[in-house]
């Protein structure tokens, strides 16, 4: 039985008992109290956890609470947070796509030809390609926005700034070349790069050249109805001039070392480029909790079709952050992913929700929808445990003040969870080792630039006088490279705009068997398996119009001499596009 058919059959009798359920915690008043007691308890997680700056939006009883700054924007200046100060949102952004497709399905009236389950090729034509000619007939509006399309999420090459200059017709074409880990609809694995490609449909549909983007529609479709005149996005000339500085950790101290990195969110905005106030997040809240309705009770989207949001697309029974009896005093565990959204369970209380992580930026937004309450955070940095888990406690503490439930959480366990119920993190600064093993051959024989068809190039470069490997991977990826015997591979240590970073950037060279050159190497883009950049090869390689897009099963060579997952699943490989590449020069007669 498909996940729809579960949710049909079950959905009535959950509904049934969460009614229930919710029903035995009647919704009392925010009173002054309350807001007193949630002020103490923010700013003691804050102080202890670390915290520089933070903004709390609340709604209850279907009203703005109240949004309130704490901490500070710019610790330098000792300016504070206020509910208009700007942050980073991240990841909530895609709850605004999501909405805004809502909105293009809703404004289209013809839900035959358009709808959730249309799929994109009929949307974006036969240029329009994925990895597998099954993977692009199949794909549709939900499966890219609840993350079903099997493609993993290759994180590495946004925070590495190589998509920073590109269109989104131009991202979109790379998507033909990301090799998914399974079949569409298989299983569930996160993707910004198929958030991007929401937002771009958007643009398709508003107009067949995609000379509006997605940012304007946002703006007119969404964000001036609501009210959210002070929501923007970033950009590449971003001065970051009214905005929070973002803080990390350097040598246990809060410190700024700019923000720039931020900008590789630009090419894949509708994932999580939006800047945003605590006052704009209250109307957010509003929004949802309300269907689709403005604060002024007017209805922006038909809430038949808004309502796929807040369904279950993709389950998700166990993860790693449920808190569960009888380890903890309460239950609180995640559902499903929606579109743009998750369904957690807090208490017993159908939660909604998405959290968001930009740079150091944490941002979260959760909502009640049958008890009318909401709350919205966002933080200054650090990117750390300590963060994450302030975020986590201040939303639980808020949850149960709007709930009318008995806090669970005091300013001493607010403090020290998990513990005492279960042990605490792992140090949050460990010590790196440090790898100077000599190399197998000559440094000089990995010199050169490497390519991949999505990913772009890197390049490798002799430093003589310290005889180390530099590596520059986009313009915000470069170190030199130490070579680590045990692995068989290189270390970068970061350098300039990450140079704060406690970790290394793996890089794997293999030779060719024929010749004994070094002609790939591979570079660790996402968690599943480490992805082939071939010596020499550029992007501009492969034209468009004869990109093989469902090929016979082969395997890409692997560092540890077995298939890959992607060879398995009878898709084209990287080396496969190597072998057509040799088919269109002899074709050429090059």
């Amino acid at each position: 039985m498909g996940l729809n058919s579960v949710l049909k059959v079950s959905c009535p009798f959950i509904l049934l008992v969460f009614l229930g359920l919710s029903q035995l915690a009647p919704i009392y008043g925010l009173t002054d109290t309350k807001k007193q007691s949630i002020d103490e308890f923010v700013q003691n997680v804050m102080k202890c956890r670390g915290i520089p700056g933070l903004a709390i939006s609340i709604v209850h009883n279907n009203q703005i609470a109240y949004t309130k700054g704490y901490g500070y924007s710019d610790l330098e200046k000792s300016v504070e947070v206020t509910p208009q100060t700007k942050f980073a949102i991240g990841s909530v952004t895609k709850s605004f796509t999501a909405t805004l497709l809502a909105d293009m399905i809703d404004k289209a009236r013809n839900y035959e030809k358009l709808n959730w389950h249309t799929p994109l090729n009929e949307i974006l034509g036969q240029n329009f390609k994925l990895n597998t000619s099954y993977l692009t007939e199949l794909t549709t509006l939900v499966d890219i926005l609840s993350h079903k399309t099997g493609v993993p999420g290759y994180h590495s090459v946004f925070t590495a700034g190589v998509f920073l200059n590109l269109t989104r017709k131009e991202h979109t074409r790379r998507l033909r070349f990301l090799e998914p880990e399974f079949a569409v609809r298989d299983g569930w694995i996160y993707n910004n790069h198929m958030y991007m490609l929401a937002g771009h449909v958007a643009e398709i549909l508003a107009d067949d050249t995609g000379s509006i983007s997605w940012e304007n529609l946002l703006k007119t479709h969404i964000l001036h109805p609501i009210g959210m005149n002070s929501t923007r996005f970033v950009t590449l000339d971003e001065t970051w001039e009214d905005v929070a500085k973002a803080y990390v950790l350097v040598d246990g101290h809060l410190t700024y070392v700019g923000m720039d990195m931020i900008k590789e969110v630009v090419a894949a905005g509708p994932a999580g480029s939006i800047l945003s106030t605590a006052d704009d997040m209250a109307l957010w809240l509003l929004f949802h909790i309300n269907h689709g309705k403005t604060k002024d009770r007017e209805e922006l989207i038909n809430p038949r079709i808004l309502n796929e949001m807040y369904l279950g697309q993709a389950s998700q029974p166990s993860m790693e952050d449920d808190l569960k009896k009888p380890t903890y005093p309460i239950d609180s565990v995640q559902s499903s992913y929606n579109l743009g959204l998750g369904t957690s369970f807090y208490r017993a209380f159908k939660m909604l929700g998405h959290a968001g992580e930009l740079h150091s930026f944490q941002s979260d937004f959760r909502f009640f929808q049958r008890e009318q309450a909401g709350v919205f955070q966002i933080l200054n940095g650090p990117d750390t445990y300590n963060a994450r888990a302030a975020i986590r406690m201040i939303r639980m503490y808020i949850s149960d003040m709007l709930l009318g439930l008995n806090p669970w959480l005091n300013k001493t366990t607010a403090c020290t969870f998990p513990e005492p119920w279960a042990p605490g993190p792992p140090s949050v600064n460990p010590v790196l080792p440090v790898y100077n093993d000599r190399a197998p051959r000559p440094l000089v024989d990995y010199e050169g630039t490497y390519g991949h068809l999505a990913f772009g190039n890197v390049t490798f470069t002799l430093n003589a006088t310290i005889n180390k490997l530099y590596m520059r991977y986009g313009p915000f990826f470069e170190g030199h490279c130490s070579y680590d015997a045990r692995q068989d591979v290189f270390l970068m240590s970061y350098e300039g705009i990450y140079q704060y970073r406690n970790d290394y950037f793996p890089a794997k060279f293999a030779p060719n068997k024929a010749t004994g050159n070094i002609d790939i190497v591979y570079l660790k883009i996402d968690d599943s398996h480490p992805q082939a950049f071939i010596r020499d090869l550029k992007l501009t390689d492969v034209p468009v119009d004869i990109v093989q897009t469902q090929g016979p099963a082969c395997t890409t060579p692997d560092p540890s001499g077995s298939a890959t997952k992607f060879a398995r699943k009878n898709s084209i490989a990287l080396l496969t596009m190597t072998s057509l590449l040799q088919i269109i020069v002899i074709s050429n007669g090059t």
